[in-house]
């Protein structure tokens, strides 16, 4: 059996002494969440409530989640960290791919990724990002991303993404598991 100990909105100055003492206490992993920032109005209909109103505070701290990996993997030897949910579409596949990349390696391939599409047209909207698309965008990074991670140059021609050979350093030895 394996416990895993959700961090999200853990203050930022007590994360890595929870995530030593997960790793002390025999915890398989740690897991964080994904938001850039929370806007004061929000008009999305939040998917996890029964009101469908978000419960998170504004001021809830949500480091990202890619840094908070790589800082817990410095001080933990064992514990996986795990990225739920990355919201995926929101980020283009190239630095979501050296994020996550680069995550992996700090972490000695440590990391798992937990992608989702994202429930918040606003922020998709302060991104840049189209809200429609989200998920078929999804789907064509979720193919980019593995190429862009296993190293040696990579292209790709697709609906939303098309780019000529190009190689990203560092790469992990083995890759990132994808959960969705």
């Amino acid at each position: 059996m394996e416990f895993w100990q959700a961090i999200s909105h853990t203050e930022p100055e007590q994360i890595l002494d929870v995530a030593r003492a997960a790793e002390e206490l025999g915890f398989t992993a740690v897991s964080t969440g994904d938001h850039f920032v929370t806007p004061l109005r929000i008009d999305s209909p939040y998917p996890y409530t029964k009101d469908r109103v978000p419960w998170v505070r504004p001021e809830a701290p949500t480091p990202d989640p890619m840094v908070l990996a790589a800082a817990i993997a410095q001080v933990t030897d064992r514990l996986r960290l795990f990225v739920t949910s990355y919201v995926l579409p929101m980020r283009d596949p190239f630095s979501a791919a050296k994020a996550i990349s680069s995550a992996a390696v700090l972490s000695r391939n440590r990391l798992v990724l937990g992608v989702g599409i994202g429930w918040m047209r606003e922020e998709f909207a302060l991104v840049g990002q189209d809200f429609a698309t989200r998920g078929r965008r999804c789907d064509e990074m979720l193919e980019i991303l593995p190429k862009l991670c296993a190293g040696g140059m990579v292209q790709h021609r697709g609906e939303f993404f098309s780019f000529a050979p190009v190689q990203m350093s560092p790469v992990p030895d083995a890759p990132v598991p994808i959960l969705i």
